[in-house]
């Protein structure tokens, strides 16, 4: 009870109470009223959360009770500044942690209830690799570098930029063309939490090895390098002349010891450590052997010359003749008539 004129009175809890009031005037009339006094039931404040990856949305689902009347305002706090007015907001932790998030609802009869929680967000895992550049045609294997934070990875997906993919760990991929591929490596840990990367790798173009050849009756071979470094300077040159010799000169000479046909072998290198190899067949030419016949006659009678030579490797083309006393021919049978008797 009260005698103030306005008191203000608290209740022990929620409900309705017959509040009745007396009053007396200075010449010592009363009156008397009851009415009904409504007392309201506070709301009870309450919120789910999921937990979920930084730079992930977390969604948060308001639970709370409103009790006496309905819940008219939701005032967010999300532990990192972040604040917001919304009923069930969604809100992007983007550094991971535990944070302590506090709502405090109202009421349209002002009645205010506040709870908080600690929400936790996951750090993401860190996805790192290292790889070598390769030649054209050879392996290049990724090596995975990748952090877990706070969670083993689970699961690695390889895109090598070039249509293949890989859920290895470390895994090997050749390439069919030289160039420049934009490998992603993606990795997701146990949390569900997902990292990925992009480097861009390299695949050398091979160099062409070629050669052509002169080969002389000396059994002598003078060799051209012709090979192409692609991208790159020539940096080695490796012969095998096929019968034992071998060089390591770019446009070699090399004598062999006979005639015949030997697989020669070019092995070149270029700057960036791409080599390639051709073998080809270099002919040596086996020498003519000269031989003739004649008939013997007297002074100013024609002498009759006869070609026996054998050609061997490859057709003669060509015959020089020198009788002894000054005169010549090119046919291949000559007709020749010395004026004066001796030997030439």
């Amino acid at each position: 009870s009260s005698t103030a004129q306005n008191p203000t009175y608290t209740y022990p809890t929620h409900g309705t109470n017959n509040v009745t009031l007396i009053v007396e005037n200075s010449i010592g009339c009363t009156d008397t009223i009851t009415l009904p006094v409504v007392v309201p039931e506070a709301p009870i404040a309450e919120f789910t959360f999921d937990t979920v990856c930084a730079n992930t949305p977390t969604h948060f689902t308001d639970l709370s009770i409103s009790n006496s009347s309905p819940i008219t305002d939701w005032d967010w706090d999300f532990g990192d500044g972040g604040t917001s007015t919304v009923q069930n907001p969604v809100y992007t932790y983007t550094t991971a942690g535990t944070y302590t998030v506090t709502l405090v609802v109202t009421t349209g009869q002002g009645c205010v209830d506040s709870i908080q929680h600690d929400v936790l967000v996951w750090p993401n895992p860190v996805a790192s690799f290292t790889t070598a550049p390769v030649c054209d045609g050879d392996t290049m294997c990724f090596t995975d570098l990748s952090t877990s934070n706070a969670a083993s990875i689970t699961n690695w997906a390889w895109d090598f930029g070039d249509g293949g993919t890989s859920t290895e760990q470390s895994p090997c991929h050749v390439y069919s063309i030289s160039g420049l591929y934009n490998v992603t490596l993606s990795v997701t840990n146990s949390n569900g939490c997902i990292d990925d990367t992009v480097i861009t790798v390299e695949v050398y173009p091979n160099p062409v090895a070629d050669f052509s050849y002169v080969a002389n009756c000396d059994y002598e071979v003078i060799f051209t390098d012709l090979s192409v470094a692609n991208a790159a300077s020539m940096s080695s040159w490796s012969w095998a002349f096929g019968d034992g010799g071998s060089s390591t000169a770019q446009n070699p000479t090399y004598t062999y010891p006979t005639h015949g046909t030997y697989n020669v072998t070019l092995i070149v290198e270029n700057s960036n450590g791409c080599t390639d190899t051709i073998t080809l067949p270099v002919v040596v030419p086996e020498a003519p052997i000269a031989e003739f016949t004649f008939d013997t006659v007297c002074a100013n009678t024609p002498t009759h010359f006869t070609d026996l030579s054998i050609s061997n490797s490859s057709p003669i083309t060509n015959w020089d003749w020198d009788f002894g006393d000054g005169g010549t021919s090119t046919v291949q049978n000559p007709v020749y008539t010395y004026t004066t008797a001796g030997t030439y």
